[in-house]
């Protein structure tokens, strides 16, 4: 498989509000109906889960020097006003 670079994404902010995205070509797109196509290919593989966890596994985090916390929180997260873990993870609730 080859990779083509046919764009950059930007990120359009507003202060420190995200507000838009924006595409910026290459010159290996050279008509509007290919990049048309190519922005046809990006909306149809964002909608896919598979491509969406490939292309962020590729993302290398920051390394960092913070140390893990000994004794922290271990109990499973629950949104705000719920009292049973099956509430925050949308399951219905046992009578």
């Amino acid at each position: 498989m080859a990779l083509n670079k046919v764009g950059e994404i930007y990120l359009n902010m507003e202060d420190d509000q995200l507000v838009g995205v924006e595409v910026g070509f290459t010159p290996n797109v050279q008509t509007k109906v290919a990049g048309a196509m190519i922005l046809d290919q990006m909306r149809k593989h964002m909608d896919m889960s598979a491509w969406q966890f490939n292309t962020i596994a590729r993302i290398e985090d920051a390394q960092t020097n913070a140390q893990a916390n000994s004794g922290g929180d271990t109990d499973p997260e629950v949104s705000e006003g719920s009292t049973d873990v099956d509430d925050a993870v949308g399951t219905e609730p046992k009578n």
